[in-house]
């Protein structure tokens, strides 16, 4: 009997291994076809979905690296898979895509002559470019309120009078193309453009007690060390159990994660 039970083991083992082969895995493996991508170990498959690509619309609202599309803001540039983040192959134009996703996405804005020519939730601004509705994008100041103008691609209310230089502007304003508007919405390139008690950080004041945000960890899983995955510009180690991770570490949404930095 146990030299039965025994024998059986190890024919079910084999089975096992020749299902896992058939479906083109290998333990902890990666791979991508036409429909989707994948990742594996010696247990069996699971979907590796596309990043979720960042609402655009245009590409001052995506990060350095990446195009507007219709998909969102979606990282261009790249020579393979590899260049890629998790979920999404190197495709049209060099831009990672879904693996589904055949054909180039439309790039936004999108030229238009009338709303009709626009997406839903879009209208044709009067500058000829589809821009989310309600929303507070431009391309020049055409497409802002009267009282506003363009400024870095958002409409800013500015003071109804004229001005020649800062100290003709209220508290927290200063003077950019003969308009009064908010400090650091007219970019700046010194401290000392940002006034006192700001800050001058990549074109934009902040008041000196409130640090800018961090730079992002990573943009793609090559930014990372072997083996772990570009999540949410954070590299993180892909895990099935908290056995997977470090001390003190725990296996969340299949990511190493450490408590206390939550």
């Amino acid at each position: 009997m146990t030299v039965h039970r025994t024998l059986g083991a190890i024919v079910l083992a084999a089975v096992t291994v020749t299902l896992l082969a058939g479906c083109g895995c290998n333990s902890e493996d990666y791979y991508c076809d036409e429909e989707g991508c994948y990742v594996c170990d010696g247990m069996g498959c699971r979907e590796s979905p596309p990043p979720a690509y960042e609402v655009c619309a245009g590409d001052w609202d995506c990060a350095e690296g990446e195009v507007c599309t219709e998909l969102g803001c979606v990282p261009t540039g790249c020579e393979s898979d590899a260049d890629c983040p998790t979920g999404s192959v190197c495709g049209a134009e060099g831009m990672c895509l879904p693996p589904d996703v055949v054909v180039p996405p439309v790039i936004y804005p999108e030229p238009c002559g009338s709303d009709a020519d626009c997406a839903a939730g879009l209208f044709c601004a009067p500058s000829g470019v589809c821009l989310p509705d309600g929303g507070d994008d431009c391309i020049d100041d055409a497409d802002c309120g009267a009282g506003a103008t363009c400024i870095d691609h958002e409409c800013v209310t500015v003071d109804p009078g004229a001005c020649t230089s800062d100290a003709e502007c209220g508290t927290d304003q200063e003077c950019v193309e003969g308009a009064c508007v908010p400090a650091g919405s007219g970019g700046c390139l010194s401290d000392a453009e940002c006034g006192a008690g700001y800050v001058c950080f990549e074109g934009t004041c902040y008041v000196d007690s409130d640090p800018p945000l961090p730079e992002p960890q990573c943009h793609v899983n090559s930014d990372c060390d072997p083996g772990w995955e570009c999540v949410d510009a954070v590299c993180k180690l892909p895990c099935w159990s908290d056995s997977d991770c470090g001390a003190d570490c725990s296996c969340v949404g299949g990511y190493c994660t450490d408590p206390a930095a939550g």
